[in-house]
């Protein structure tokens, strides 16, 4: 009885895994009919008859994208929203604009692994572990700005899109503490940072939280390749205080151990 079971336990398995990215095409395209009316699992096709070479291209990505922002970034998409023809296809692209020491918020994509390369500037990313499940950590930053603004929780300045992503990510560990460590003695930071020239590349998984920094004075471009026609992405810190309806303010209180003015402080940047 143990060969049988062991038998559906491995179908088991392989039928999770090949749920695990979009479906394979059924046809040699399916170029997206933006104006149909039908919900399915995608976007519904266009007739064949009417398919044309625009479907399959665009010429928006030699736009520098707009990074007066908050967080100093834009994201400029390529899905099957913009490019028709990618629909069906499973594969997506974005460009990434950076403004000087801007951020790309922790985030994550839960149906694509992300591969991007360095056009312009030097980046700096980090895939955060949280999936690892640790319940009491310690936080170690060579920025004696950064420890202090998570420690006070308030009056986060420049600053305030890392801190306030960083505190949304802290809310998940039973208690944290942050102390200041030179850069020459973080290990921790030496071993999940790396920082990108033009031309290299970086891999984060499906499903990780993880964000981007350009680390220079002067502005940089990313390309980033997605493995979904439609990846998805999760803001950390918008999809908790910036959320609708509103997560209760005694829930935010709790998990992040933080008074109720400044989850209403934060909130307020959303």
């Amino acid at each position: 009885m143990a060969s049988p079971i062991l038998f559906f336990g491995l179908l088991a398995f392989i039928f999770i895994a090949a749920l695990a990215s979009d479906p394979s095409p059924l046809q040699d395209f399916c170029v997206a009919d933006t104006n149909s009316q039908v919900l399915l699992n995608g976007l519904a096709c266009k007739d064949p008859k009417i398919v044309e070479a625009n479907d399959f291209s665009s010429s928006e990505l030699h736009i520098a994208g707009n990074t007066s922002n908050p967080v100093g970034s834009r994201v400029t998409p390529m899905t099957a929203a913009q490019i028709p023809g990618l629909n069906s296809l499973g594969i997506s692209l974005v460009r990434i604009d950076y403004a000087p020491w801007g951020i790309n918020p922790p985030h994550t994509h839960r149906r694509a692994t992300e591969i991007l390369t360095v056009l312009e500037g030097s980046l700096e990313g980090i895939v955060l572990a949280c999936e690892l499940k640790l319940s009491n950590v310690i936080l170690e930053s060579d920025s004696i700005a950064v420890v202090q603004a998570l420690v006070s929780k308030s009056d986060y300045g420049d600053i305030g899109p890392i801190i306030q992503g960083s505190l949304a990510m802290l809310g998940s560990f039973s208690s944290w503490t942050a102390r200041h460590l030179k850069r020459d003695y973080n290990r921790a930071a030496h071993d999940l940072a790396k920082v990108l020239q033009k031309g290299d590349v970086l891999v984060f998984p499906i499903g990780l939280i993880h964000y981007q920094r350009n680390v220079g004075n002067e502005s940089a471009i990313v390309i980033a390749a997605l493995s979904s026609q439609n990846p998805g992405v999760i803001t950390i810190a918008n999809a908790v205080f910036g959320s609708k309806p509103q997560i209760p303010s005694d829930i935010l209180v709790k998990a992040f151990q933080m008074d109720n003015d400044v989850v209403n402080y934060i909130r307020s940047k959303f």
